[in-house]
């Protein structure tokens, strides 16, 4: 089943997928119902890093092609680094750079030991990027929202996800007690998604589906529990991901965050 993120000032759509139709439903039947289907996403420093990263290759790029003729870099000046495929190469190119000039580095310490800093923060803005997650939400930290979950603990697996609902449960959950050596499973405070949060996070590294540690399949055994998941994910992209990327990057960049969830 497809639905769709659509974003409310642009209307531009991020289209997605779901192999779980009853949550997607349900879940879009619960924020009408509350007049909660109005998200706000953001990501922490997803546009300062972009600016950061274009001045790294900037500063670099000019004194690689002045001192050594170098134009490695120049190709990076003006395209959108926001884009997976750019990110790919960039660092193709960073780290073949750096096995074609093995004293670049150090040459660069005796120098300028700022350029060294910045073609190094090259490396770790990039992995930064790829590795932010944005935050979609459709309440405050003072009225916070939330559902029943009328579908149990089936929905509740170890996948990656595009999109997933948050846990913003009171208590902590099988795997979560397991995973900080709580072993006091039998209580009132274990709680495994009661409640389907109004915080999503969207990611755009690769979906892919995993099995349950095995320590931890192990530990339910040997305690009688069911093994339970830790994530509950509403969708993956439909789209290749340097498309949803492009949007992301052009709302975000032109303020419209606000997003609603449409069939």
């Amino acid at each position: 089943m497809d639905f769709k993120f659509v974003f409310t000032k642009s209307g531009d759509i991020i289209k997605l997928h779901t192999d779980n139709p009853d949550l997607v439903m349900y879940y879009i039947d619960s924020v009408n119902v509350s007049k909660r289907n109005n998200f706000t996403i953001y990501c922490k420093n997803f546009l300062d890093n972009l600016v950061y990263l274009k001045e790294c290759i900037l500063q670099i790029d000019e004194y690689f092609v002045n001192k050594f003729k170098f134009t490695h870099f120049t190709e990076f000046k003006d395209v959108p680094l926001h884009n997976q495929k750019v990110l790919n190469r960039l660092h193709m190119v960073w780290v073949k750079f750096q096995l074609q000039n093995p004293n670049i580095t150090n040459l660069l310490y005796k120098i300028d030991q700022n350029l060294l800093v910045r073609f190094g923060d090259i490396n770790n803005i990039v992995h930064d990027i790829e590795s932010k997650k944005f935050k979609i939400c459709n309440f405050d930290s003072y009225k916070m929202w939330s559902c029943e979950n009328i579908l149990g603990k089936n929905i509740i697996n170890f996948n990656n996800y595009n999109v997933k609902i948050e846990f913003n449960n009171l208590g902590r959950s099988t795997y979560d007690k397991w995973k900080h050596n709580d072993n006091n499973i039998y209580d009132s405070d274990t709680n495994d998604y009661t409640l389907l949060s109004g915080e999503l996070t969207l990611s755009t590294s690769k979906p892919y589906t995993q099995s349950a540690p095995l320590n931890y399949t192990k530990y339910c055994t040997s305690h009688n529990l069911s093994v339970i998941g830790n994530t509950i994910g509403l969708g993956n992209f439909v789209e290749d991901v340097n498309v949803v990327q492009d949007i992301l990057y052009r709302n975000i960049k032109n303020g419209s965050d606000s997003i609603t969830i449409q069939i």
